[in-house]
């Protein structure tokens, strides 16, 4: 979905409104396939509005669901969609220097608002980075192989603090020094 800013700008006493379903899956599988296993249809429900100084602002409420590898053993995972976003587009840079660096401004390129996009860079950044199976988050399970196994961050802080660092063959005499 991509709006032309002359059409926005034509709207500036009542913003275009925008509640309807989309499906990204095919721009998921071509930009983020390593990220997102699946997306299903996402609803939008805000608007796109002109603001006086003819920047733009779009306010967006994106819910759906959307499929990740787990983080641990890469099996899918279903999470829920709840976003909100605001952004505003301006025409210059001089504009980015109206703003506070905690809002989300944009400088408008081609004069096409890429609401997809938006969507889906938003997405993609509000990501937990550790997800687990609901089977792997109550039973604390670690993948394990042939002579290896994945323990915690807490559980390999508690081994390297019990084991005690190998002696240098070099110092094992000064070590039995003190026996006699």
């Amino acid at each position: 979905m991509k709006f032309a800013r002359p059409a926005v700008l034509k709207h500036r006493q009542t913003p275009i409104v925008i509640d309807e379903n989309i499906d990204l899956q095919a721009a998921v599988a071509k930009r983020f396939s390593d990220v997102i296993l699946s997306l299903g249809q996402l609803h939008l429900q805000g608007e796109l509005r002109a603001l006086e100084n003819d920047d733009i602002r779009l306010t967006l409420q994106v819910t759906g669901e959307v499929t990740v590898p787990s983080s641990r053993s890469l099996a899918p995972v279903k999470l829920p969609v709840d976003m909100d976003l605001a952004e505003t587009y301006v025409t210059t840079e001089k504009h980015l220097e109206d703003f506070e660096d905690n809002e989300a401004v944009f400088l408008l390129e081609n004069d096409v608002i890429d609401v997809d996009e938006v969507i889906l860079e938003n997405l993609v950044a509000s990501l937990p980075t550790q997800v687990l199976t609901q089977a792997e988050a109550e039973e604390d399970q670690y993948p394990t192989g042939n002579g290896w196994q994945v323990i915690s961050q807490d559980d390999y802080e508690v081994a390297e603090k019990d084991e005690e660092p190998p002696l240098d063959p070099r110092l094992q005499k000064l070590d039995q020094f003190f026996n006699k």
